[in-house]
Parts: C-alpha cells; structure tokens; sequence
C-alpha cells in the first residue's frame, strides 16, 4: 500500500494518476528475501481509505497552495556569505516570501509570491499509515508488514538490504 497525498477536492492528483499508470505494469510482489529464501506476497494500491474504514474515501491528503509560505531564517547573513542584505539571495528570497502579494525585487517585474510559486502539501498520510498498522496488527491473518519510504521507493531489492 502506497501511502500519500493522493487525493485533491475527491480527484486524484495528476501524481497519483501517473503512478497508478505506472502499476498497472509494474509491482514490487513477490518480493524475494535472499538471505532466508522467502518470497513474500503482497499487493501495491494507492492508499485512498482506511483498512478499518473502506466506505469513508479520504478525499482531501493532497493540498495544493499558491504562493511560498513565509520562510524564517537565521538573523544576519549566514556565516561566510559573500553578499550583503540587497544582493544575498537568502535575504532577497526572505523578503519575497514575507507575503502572498509581495512582487518579484527585479525591477520592472510584476510577478507575485502567489504566482511565481505552487506548494502541494500532504494532509493526514501519516495518520492513516499510523490507523492502519493498528488495524492489520489486529488481523490474525496478516503475518508481516512491510514499510518502504521513498529512499527505497526506487529500488525494491534495498527494502532487505537494511
């Protein structure tokens, strides 16, 4: 199971959709332990609804914001910066994140905070990865369970190389 920000306003994000592509052809299982010689059953689906839960689809983990949030950084320039407060890009980039409308600091560019920058979010992934470990611990029938972050997302034969 694929846990993430999947879902936006009850739609699959264009993410999500391409991944799901992706499955349709390609899946981790069975996955082959070689030093112990098991193979190890098992399914990958985006994760959209709690195990305990099935009919209450989770219709908003993906939130897609305009504009970067205000950024907080240390007081003064960073040690070892060669710039000063107008031209270290640091401070340049803290002051067009002060607000949503703030206009780009090149002259003449009318650009804003909101419009030059798009931030996707993810809303309560890990509290329904956190319901449903409680959930399958409780059935009797699941032996094992497996937790691949994204570090190994991208190579199935490092999940029992850890």
């Amino acid at each position: 199971m694929l846990y993430g920000g999947w879902m936006e306003n009850g739609s699959l994000t264009n993410l999500a959709s391409r991944i799901q592509q992706a499955l349709s052809s390609f899946d981790f299982f069975p996955l082959y332990n070689r030093a112990e010689r098991i193979f190890t059953e098992g399914e990958t689906e985006l994760v959209t609804r709690l195990i305990s839960m099935p009919d209450l689809q989770w219709d908003n983990t993906a939130i897609t914001r305009s504009g970067i949030p205000r950024l907080r950084v240390v007081s003064g320039l960073p040690s070892g910066c060669a710039g000063t407060n107008e031209t270290c890009p640091v401070r340049i980039l803290f002051r067009f994140s002060k607000k949503r409308t703030k206009k780009c600091p090149v002259p003449g560019c009318p650009v804003t905070n909101q419009e030059a920058f798009r931030i996707v979010e993810q809303k309560m992934v890990d509290t329904m990865l956190s319901c449903d470990i409680v959930a399958l611990s409780e059935d009797e029938r699941v032996e094992k369970k497996i937790t691949i972050d994204e570090r190994k997302f991208d190579n199935p034969d490092r999940i029992y190389k850890e």
